[in-house]
């Protein structure tokens, strides 16, 4: 199937890849589909992760500045 996405390469442990390999056939996804949905949810819960991150230092820094 053609795709106008870009493409990503890595290199994997064997055993890594096969259990990949079970796990997108029990899903009945492409591995190629499965890698990119991995990586999307990594990408959202690290926005998650950061904009807590930020929101705590603006509140440390608010209630700094108020006692300040």
């Amino acid at each position: 199937m053609a795709t106008k996405k870009p493409q990503v390469k890595a290199y994997i442990d064997p055993e890594l890849k096969e259990k990949l390999t079970t796990i997108c056939n029990k899903e009945n996804r492409s591995e190629s589909n499965m890698i990119e949905y991995l990586i999307k949810q990594y990408v959202e819960n690290y926005d998650i992760q950061q904009n807590r991150a930020e929101q705590k230092n603006k509140l440390g820094k608010s209630s700094i500045s108020k006692t300040g």
